[in-house]
C-alpha cells in the first residue's frame, strides 16, 4: 500500500490533501455556525441557611467555568464586564460561586443562603463567559425559590441550657408553639449575662429584634414569662412597655440597644427557644 502511494502523481496527492482540508474546513464552519448550547440552572432541593444546597447547571460545554450570580431581586442591570451581557441584577449582580463543568457539560455548585435571606425569595442565575469581554457569553434563565424558613440552628451557653436559634420570622404565638413542639419555650432571660449572650448571638446570625418569652396577653400590664418562672430580671428600653396603640403585648429585644420593647404579638420576628440541655 505504501508503494502505491509513493508512485501516485503529485497532482493526485495534492488533490487528496486538498479534499481532506476541505472536509476539515467544512466541519469547522458547520461547528461555528451551530448555536451555543443553552444552559439551564435548577435548584432541585431548594435553598437553606443552615447547610449547603446543590445548584445544578446543565447544557454547557466540557471544562467551562460556570459563574453563579444571586440575590433577592431581579432587574435590568448588566453583569460584570467579564461575564458579559444583560443578566440578573441583584444587589449589584452579586457573584455567589463558580465551578468548572464536567465532561458532560454539567456542574454541581454547592451554595448556602445567608441567614438574612430567610423567608425571602432567593434568585440565582448561571453565566458562562465566552468571547472577547464576554461578548458571546451564555446566560441561563433566572431561578427563584423561597429560602427555607423552617430550619433552626442550635447553640449552647456556658450554663448548660440548650438554645434553638431560629432565623425564620414568625408571630409570637407561632414562635412559642414551635419552641414548645421542640420541648422548650421561648427564651426566658434570667440575668444580664444571658441577655448579652442573646444579643451577641442575634448579631452573629443577623437577627433583627428577636422575640423572647415575655408577654402580658392574659392581663394587660402584667408581664409573665412563657414558662411561668418568676425571674425578676427586667431590661425594658426607656419608656417601655408602653402598649403603643393599645395592642403591644409581647416582648422582643431591640438589637440597636440590647434592651426590650413591647410589640404587637402579630408581628413577625426571629426568635430563641430554650430548654434544659
Amino acid at each position: 500500500m505504501k508503494k502505491r502511494m509513493m508512485i501516485l502523481p503529485a497532482l493526485l496527492v495534492a488533490c487528496v490533501v486538498e479534499e481532506e482540508r476541505g472536509v476539515e474546513w467544512e466541519r469547522q464552519a458547520t461547528a461555528a455556525a451551530m448555536p451555543a448550547p443553552a444552559i439551564e440552572l435548577s435548584i432541585p432541593n431548594g435553598l437553606t441557611t443552615t447547610s449547603t444546597s446543590e445548584v445544578l447547571v446543565t447544557g454547557a460545554l466540557a471544562d467551562e467555568t460556570v459563574h453563579v450570580l444571586g440575590g433577592t431581586r431581579m432587574g435590568e442591570g448588566r453583569c460584570p464586564v467579564e461575564l458579559g451581557g444583560a443578566c440578573l441584577d441583584v444587589l449589584g449582580a452579586s457573584h455567589v460561586a463558580q465551578q468548572d463543568t464536567e465532561g458532560d457539560g454539567t456542574a454541581s455548585v454547592q451554595i448556602q443562603a445567608p441567614v438574612a435571606m430567610t423567608g425571602l425569595q432567593g434568585c440565582l442565575q448561571a453565566v458562562i463567559p465566552r468571547g472577547v469581554d464576554g461578548a458571546d457569553s451564555v446566560v441561563s434563565d433566572v431561578e427563584c425559590v423561597l429560602v427555607d424558613d423552617a430550619a433552626c440552628g442550635y447553640e449552647m451557653d456556658a450554663d448548660g441550657t440548650g438554645y434553638r436559634v431560629c432565623a425564620q420570622h414568625k408571630t409570637y404565638a407561632d414562635a412559642l408553639a414551635d419552641c414548645e413542639s421542640w420541648g422548650g419555650t421561648l427564651a426566658v432571660v434570667d440575668d444580664v449575662d444571658e441577655n448579652d449572650w442573646l444579643v451577641s448571638t442575634a448579631e452573629q446570625y443577623g437577627f433583627v429584634d428577636p422575640w423572647i418569652g415575655f408577654d402580658d396577653r392574659v392581663s394587660e400590664g402584667i408581664f409573665v414569662w412563657a414558662d411561668g418562672s418568676d425571674t425578676a430580671y427586667l431590661n425594658w428600653h426607656a419608656g417601655n412597655p408602653d402598649d403603643w396603640g393599645g395592642g403591644e403585648d409581647c416582648a422582643m429585644i431591640l438589637m440597636d440597644h440590647g434592651t426590650w420593647n413591647d410589640a404587637s404579638c402579630d408581628a413577625s420576628a426571629p426568635y430563641f427557644c430554650e430548654r434544659p440541655s
